[in-house]
């Protein structure tokens, strides 16, 4: 029950922050619909509930911080 709800709600934002990014002209926004669709791929990996797949979204996670700071960080100085 629950797993199907995690993976709902995970191809739900994937296709959401998709088709919501394609107008964006703004790049803050860009960068929040990005995250929104980032967000589904870890759930898409917490949703499988293997060990594989929970060990994937944990690196995941670790770089996508990563990027985001520096993104934000090249967003903010411009």
């Amino acid at each position: 029950m629950l797993q199907g709800v995690i993976l709902t709600s995970a191809i739900l934002s994937i296709i959401i922050a998709a088709i919501a990014g394609i107008n964006q002209a703004m790049l803050k926004r860009l960068i929040g619909y990005s995250a929104i669709g980032h967000m589904g791929f870890m759930l898409l990996g917490l949703g499988v509930a293997t060990f594989a797949s929970i060990q994937a979204t944990l690196v995941y996670v670790l770089l996508y911080i990563l990027m985001s700071i520096n993104s934000f960080a090249c967003v903010l100085t411009i």
